[in-house]
C-alpha cells in the first residue's frame, strides 16, 4: 500500500452528514437561511446553528471533522463554503453506503441535535 495517498487522521474524528444535520431542506423552519451553489444550482437552505457550533467546537479542540453527504464530494463541499467552515474541516467526502466492523455498532450512539436545541457550556 502506498502512503502517498493514503489520507492520515490521528487525532479522534467525528463525522457530520449535510443534509438535515448541517443544512435543513424545510425553508419554513426557523433559523438564519444560506445560500448554497452546487453545479450551477441555487439552494436556499436553514442553518442548524446547534450542529453547525458542535462542528466548529470538534474542529476548534483539533479533532478530525468529516463532512459527507449522500450527495456527493461536490454538495458536502460547497455547503462547507457557503457555511465557511473550512478551517474547522479536516475532509469532505460522499457518505459512505456501507461499512464493516466486528461490532454491531462501534461507537456505541449516534449524536443529532434537532432544530432550535440548546447546548451547555462544557465542563
Amino acid at each position: 500500500m502506498a502512503d502517498d495517498w493514503v489520507f492520515t487522521f490521528s487525532n479522534p474524528t467525528v463525522f457530520f452528514d449535510v443534509d438535515d444535520t448541517l443544512v435543513m431542506w424545510d425553508e419554513s423552519l426557523p433559523g438564519d437561511n444560506v445560500a448554497i451553489e452546487c453545479n450551477g444550482h441555487l439552494n436556499h437552505m436553514v442553518i442548524n446553528k446547534g450542529n453547525l457550533e458542535e462542528l466548529k467546537r470538534h474542529g476548534a479542540r483539533g479533532i478530525d471533522v468529516i463532512v459527507w453527504s449522500k450527495g456527493g464530494y461536490d454538495w458536502a463541499h460547497s455547503v462547507v463554503r457557503a457555511l465557511k467552515i473550512e478551517k474547522y474541516v479536516a475532509a469532505v467526502m460522499t457518505k459512505p453506503f456501507c461499512y464493516y466492523d466486528d461490532l454491531k455498532n462501534p461507537l456505541g450512539q449516534q449524536r443529532y441535535y434537532k432544530l432550535g436545541e440548546r447546548y451547555t457550556d462544557d465542563e
